[in-house]
């Protein structure tokens, strides 16, 4: 899973072309609870991953470039 490939994935789902890399997702409102289990699940299924509830936070999760770092930590 590429940076490129993600962020045209959390436009889709938050429907908004001017997600960036740091773009705050889940705080700023642009996506809901609904949606984050879809990026749950891309990041599972494109990032190769299991997710614990353990990893399902702010910190890992609300902006792609978390999302990415939490991908390369669990490789």
């Amino acid at each position: 899973m590429t940076q490129d490939e993600l962020l045209y994935f959390l436009r889709r789902v938050a429907g908004d072309d001017s997600v960036a890399p740091d773009t705050p997702l889940f705080s700023s409102g642009l996506i809901d609870s609904i949606a984050m289990m879809q990026v749950i699940g891309y990041i599972e299924d494109h990032g190769h991953v299991r997710m614990g509830t353990e990893d399902v936070t702010l910190e890992n999760l609300d902006t792609a470039n978390r999302m990415l770092a939490l991908v390369a930590a669990r490789r």
